[in-house]
């Protein structure tokens, strides 16, 4: 997880030397500290050096080649540049151990064939929590700011044209199974270009998590 990674991190321990006792043997937190426990008293300690991709040079200094942008790429790069340079960014960051939803999703996922993901757990959390706070489940018109009586959320899926948001709507009223099936519908006609252009429209927040690249925190750019 990324906290452990972090916390092996700071302490010098290699992670293939941390024995992992989560979901098909990831290292968590507590494996972490009970390895650091375990170590030799006076054992020295390095910072483990990230691994840097290797790039095969160029055999001309003005060797390259142009990929040609698809309309969606020049969609994309418009709008989100329109969101960035018209729309007020602010960040703010968190950390949460997340041990007993990990725990709780391997539960769920014992013996059924349609699997639920970390990512079907963040979007019901989200959705809860607009439900919460109302007022967080609007988005501004210039004449007045608009407030939803449904949760929808968008969700990022990544294609190889570009990067798609389809909305799941009415999230607060399905449960992590639907909330799964609908997302995984989504990621496979998105790569197929088969999704409606209705079903592109609206939301008031969106969802997009690159953790299963290793990823720890990056600033987004908001869904215009």
């Amino acid at each position: 997880s990324p906290i452990a990674r972090r916390l092996a991190r700071e302490a010098g321990l290699a992670l293939e030397s941390i024995t992992g006792t989560g979901p098909n043997g990831r290292i968590r937190r507590r494996d972490v500290e009970a390895a650091r426990a375990s170590a030799p008293a006076g054992a020295p300690t390095a910072p483990v050096a990230p691994a840097v991709p290797t790039v095969a040079p160029s055999t001309s200094a003005s060797g390259y080649r142009e990929i040609p942008h698809t309309r969606l790429r020049r969609a994309i790069a418009s709008r989100l540049t329109e969101s960035k340079t018209t729309v007020p960014h602010f960040y703010l960051r968190g950390v949460a151990e997340v041990d007993a939803l990990l725990d709780l999703r391997r539960q769920m996922n014992e013996g059924e064939d349609l699997r639920v993901s970390v990512n079907d757990f963040i979007v019901k959390a989200v959705a809860y929590a607009h439900a919460m706070v109302p007022e967080m489940n609007v988005i501004w018109t210039p004449d007045a700011m608009r407030q939803f009586d449904s949760v929808d959320i968008s969700v990022a899926i990544a294609t190889e044209t570009g990067l798609v948001t389809p909305v799941v709507r009415g999230v607060t009223n399905l449960s992590l199974g639907q909330i799964a099936e609908t997302t995984k519908d989504f990621a496979q006609r998105a790569k197929s270009g088969a999704l409606k252009q209705s079903e592109l429209e609206g939301g008031s927040i969106s969802v997009s998590n690159l953790g299963m690249f290793g990823t720890q925190g990056f600033d987004a750019i908001i869904n215009p």
